[in-house]
């Protein structure tokens, strides 16, 4: 009589009345009432990975952070917003830029970095990855806009790379990203391909000069001498 009275049925005896319809009403009261409970206590634990850290909010507002584990929340009153804190992340990028003495290089350059601190990441910046893009733009610029094409291309370069990641670095602190960079690398500086038969060139005229003298100096050991 219950459930014909939850789908719109009379009950069994000639009365229509009162009590079905208080029963069912109680029942779907009862129905409801359950149903909040299991979605409460549902929702009320949630597991941390070991890769990561919850930031938990409660009522929008920062609360806590959490470790690695079965956690608890307050239903409807916190958010939890999980952050992977131990995976080395990479970002690649290809630019190119004018040197010291005014020569345009072309740098790929790898950047790997991880969200070390959960919350700053999580919360100070709307998308960390993206500044981390433009602040590595701005930290290659400023170091190789401070060097000559000779030391970018050849014997400096790793000097170069370690000098861009302070200032990556320094960068992201300021903007309070939460990132840490790890490792920069210069994968490959050369010319643009536009001139880069006219490079060959410079580079190949410069090792016949210095053939050259070395050959004469071989000449002037021997003759002399004689």
């Amino acid at each position: 009589e219950t459930l014909g009275g939850l789908f719109g049925k009379k009950g069994g005896g000639g009365n229509s009345g009162g009590p079905s319809t208080s029963g069912s009403s109680s029942m779907i009261i009862g129905i409801v009432i359950i149903a909040a409970l299991v979605y409460s206590a549902f929702n009320a634990v949630y597991t941390v990975d070991a890769r990561e850290r919850g930031v938990v909010l409660r009522m929008g507002k920062f609360n806590e952070i959490t470790d690695p584990g079965l956690q608890f929340k307050i239903p409807l009153l916190d958010t939890v917003e999980k952050v992977v804190v131990t995976d080395i992340r990479e970002y690649s990028d290809k630019s190119r830029m004018l040197t010291k003495d005014q020569n345009i290089v072309e740098v790929s350059y790898n950047i790997q970095w991880l969200a070390a601190n959960a919350k700053d990441f999580a919360l100070n910046v709307k998308t960390p990855g993206r500044v981390l893009e433009y602040a590595s733009e701005s930290a290659l610029r400023n170091v190789v806009g401070k060097s000559v094409m000779r030391e970018v291309m050849t014997s400096n370069r790793a000097q170069l790379a370690n000098e861009m990641k302070q200032r990556l670095q320094a960068l992201l602190d300021d903007y309070g990203t939460g990132i840490v960079v790890s490792q920069v690398n210069f994968a490959d500086v050369s010319p643009p391909s536009e001139v880069r038969p006219a490079y060959d060139d410079v580079i190949k005229a410069e090792a016949d000069e210095q053939r050259f003298k070395n050959e004469a100096e071989r000449y002037e050991n021997q003759i002399i001498p004689e």
